[in-house]
């Protein structure tokens, strides 16, 4: 859920607090925006119950001072529609070298139900310039469908591979716009979804590896004449002294080496492929250096050179694998793989690199914001970083000075408000002191679970004495 309020354009606000309610409960605790300013326009709210109702206040605040609150905005979160049957093909064009050969791949869009079987049936509108590769090494003859399962165990949402090859031809031409005709049909069982289905095509784009000879052979004679006869009445041609063939051979054109990922974010100890496409797909094989860096909290931490071999498909992977550990980092991580430069290619200019974020699964407190400085009193929210697993969790809140009052001193979350932000407020001894708040859990998964906030206070300034004689106009004096 979005929110987003007018800029008040007042330098001395530090950030913004939002309450809400659900249904016809009441407002919870007033929690800090993190990395909120006097700038800040919109918040998002997450960890929301599509169809329930919701109410949302917001208010600014100066230092230590609360500003006042907005109106009233509500909101219901709805189900986002599920998407339409059909089936999932690459966003871009397949790409390959006459002679060579491709792969992609096809999944269906959704389920098409318990019992039923789809299947994809897949033809090239120029068989003379593409052909379709057997997809079915298991059968008779040369196949070219795909059947997807429906239900809970079936394969309708797993990637099948489609092989298809360039038409070796003799002309100097490259064939583009190739139409790859992909026809549904219900083969078992009944999906009325995937039944009378429009056929999907994706486009493929042949490079012609043959040579132009009218244009790339020439002949040299050192008279200068090209094919004169001589006296003798032999060409030129035929006296070896008198001529020589010039350079007949092409000029081999480096491949531009692009890399990308397949997931945008993985869980910390899975794997991502990043695929290696070449363009033109070279003759030879060649092999490209890729760099491979994993960052976690605090910079790079594991950096290395992986080598790959693109043959005249024009295309090669790697898989990696993300580092698995029991330490909670709030910031999560990224794997990043670039494309080195090497002999017989060139990086991408514009895709010479491509990262995935790595997202932490262990068990961790996250404290918005990370660090507090306050006067006499302030507030901050703590919430868990991952479902708990075997029950509640108990967070008790303790201060390393006995002049703190922290309110409540222990909170509960559960399996189904765990990512709900709850507010903790604080209220310090005047002097200007440093304090840490501990955080320890208790229960499931999260036994001893630790974080610590440090709270800065700074000295407030003494009350200012009553001035005798202010009220004498009330007749009296103080």
């Amino acid at each position: 859920m979005s929110l987003s309020w007018t800029n008040p354009r007042n330098s001395t606000i530090t950030g913004y607090q939002v309450q809400q309610k659900a249904g016809n409960n009441t407002y919870g605790g007033w929690t800090p925006i993190s990395s909120s300013g006097p700038a800040t326009t919109s918040h998002t709210v997450s960890g929301l119950t599509n169809g329930t109702a919701y109410a949302f206040r917001i208010r600014a605040v100066a230092g230590t001072v609360n500003g006042a609150q907005s109106d009233e905005a509500t909101a219901t979160p709805l189900v986002s529609p599920p998407p339409p049957p059909g089936i999932v093909l690459p966003t871009a064009d397949v790409a390959l070298r006459e002679g060579g050969t491709a792969s992609y791949t096809v999944k269906l869009a959704t389920d098409p139900g318990d019992g039923a079987t789809v299947r994809v049936s897949v033809t090239s509108g120029d068989t003379g310039a593409v052909t379709v590769n057997d997809t079915q090494s298991g059968e008779d003859g040369v196949q070219n469908h795909l059947d997807f399962t429906g239900g809970s165990g079936g394969s309708w949402n797993t990637h099948q591979a489609v092989a298809v090859a360039g038409v070796q031809d003799v002309d100097a031409t490259s064939e583009a716009d190739v139409a790859l005709i992909h026809a549904v049909s219900v083969q078992a069982g009944a999906s009325a979804p995937y039944t009378g289905l429009a056929d999907v095509t994706l486009t493929v784009d042949v490079t012609d590896d043959d040579t132009d000879e009218s244009a790339a052979l020439t002949v040299n004679n050192n008279d200068g004449a090209e094919g004169a006869d001589d006296d003798d009445g032999n060409s030129n041609g035929e006296d070896g002294d008198d001529a020589d063939s010039g350079d007949t051979s092409m000029p081999v054109v480096p491949s531009t080496v692009s890399i990308s990922r397949e997931q945008a974010v993985i869980t910390e100890g899975d794997s991502v492929v990043f695929t290696l496409n070449a363009t033109p797909a070279p003759t030879e094989t060649v092999t490209v250096t890729v760099s491979v860096a994993e960052r976690e909290q605090g910079g790079v931490v594991a950096a290395s050179d992986q080598t790959v071999t693109i043959g005249p498909d024009g295309t090669a992977s790697i898989t990696v694998s993300s580092k698995d550990d029991a330490i909670y980092e709030p910031d999560g991580g990224s794997i990043t793989a670039t494309v080195q430069s090497g002999t017989g290619y060139t990086p991408d200019a514009d895709n010479a690199s491509a990262t995935v974020s790595v997202k932490d699964d262990d068990p961790g407190l996250q404290l918005l914001p990370a660090s507090l400085t306050v006067s006499q009193e302030g507030s901050y929210s703590i919430v868990l970083a991952t479902p708990p697993v075997g029950g509640d969790v108990v967070i008790q809140i303790s201060a390393d000075d006995a002049g703190a009052d922290v309110q409540p001193s222990s909170l509960t979350f559960t399996p189904t408000n765990w990512d709900i932000p709850r507010q903790v407020d604080i209220t310090v001894p005047r002097q200007a002191v440093t304090i840490t708040l501990t955080h320890r859990a208790i229960g499931a998964d999260y036994d001893d679970v630790v974080a610590q906030i440090t709270v800065t206070v700074i000295a407030a300034a003494p009350d200012k004495a009553v001035q005798q004689g202010w009220l004498t106009r009330l007749g009296r004096t103080v």
